[in-house]
């Protein structure tokens, strides 16, 4: 089958980054320099996939606030039952004493998602928000 053939390619880079990438490997403990670099571009690919697609996805939302800012903690709720179709679970880490960190996985419609997602950006005291799309099993090059 075509789909599985392994294809070789050659890559010229500067030294620097090629130091970079070593590192990068060592720090998230891959062995081998095609596992690292497939990962990569095949994260790379699905993400700039998602921006583009319609039907339905599963996502997580990582959001990262302050939880002393007055009525934060209130709209972030608000969001996630304006959303109640697609909001699967949602967990709370409390980072420190200041910080809070919310997770949140969904599933539905992309622009439902991303729209969620963007809400807690206009948020006064959000300090992170980052979409994590998953790949459905049939997407996974």
């Amino acid at each position: 089958m075509e789909d599985n053939k392994v294809v070789r390619f050659g890559v010229s880079i500067k030294k620097k980054l090629f130091d970079a990438f070593e590192e990068f490997m060592r720090k998230k403990g891959y062995a081998k320099r095609s596992k690292a670099i497939r990962d990569l571009m095949r994260n790379a690919i699905l993400e700039e996939a998602w921006k583009d697609k319609e039907g339905i996805i599963t996502a997580t939302v990582v959001i990262v606030y302050n939880h002393k800012m007055p009525l934060l903690t209130d709209k972030i709720v608000d969001i996630q039952h304006n959303y109640l179709k697609e909001v699967l679970f949602s967990s709370h880490v409390h980072i420190n004493k200041i910080n809070c960190m919310e997770i949140t996985v969904l599933r539905g419609e992309v622009k439902r998602i991303y729209s969620f997602s963007k809400e807690f950006s206009k948020l006064r005291g959000v300090k992170f928000v980052k979409i994590v799309p998953a790949a459905t099993g049939k997407d996974v090059i």
